[in-house]
């Protein structure tokens, strides 16, 4: 009975793992794809009142660790609760 209960811990960090390691791969890729953007103004006009609101992308690193940080929590997260995971979620089994 000891195994088989070390076995399903074992296939259920493994899993957790996996979806960490992909949210860590995404959330370097998001990070990288938004580099570009730093720095770029932009603005918008409202022809009612003839104002204009203007937009400057600024990408900071620690708007980059929070992101990362985001991506690997939801990562695991949805690791944990994918159907038949470590929780044993029955009803959301396909």
């Amino acid at each position: 009975m000891q195994r088989a209960l070390t076995r399903v811990l074992w296939l259920g960090a493994s899993f957790l793992a996996e979806s960490a390691v992909i949210a860590i791969l995404g959330g370097i890729a998001g990070g990288l794809l938004a580099l570009p953007i730093n720095g770029i103004v932009t603005s918008t006009t409202n022809w009612n009142s003839f104002s204009e609101v203007a937009f400057a992308f600024q990408v900071t690193p620690g708007l980059l660790v929070g992101g990362l940080i985001f991506s690997v929590v939801m990562g695991v997260v949805g690791g944990f609760f994918r159907p038949g995971g470590p929780l044993g979620c029955r009803w959301c089994k396909p």
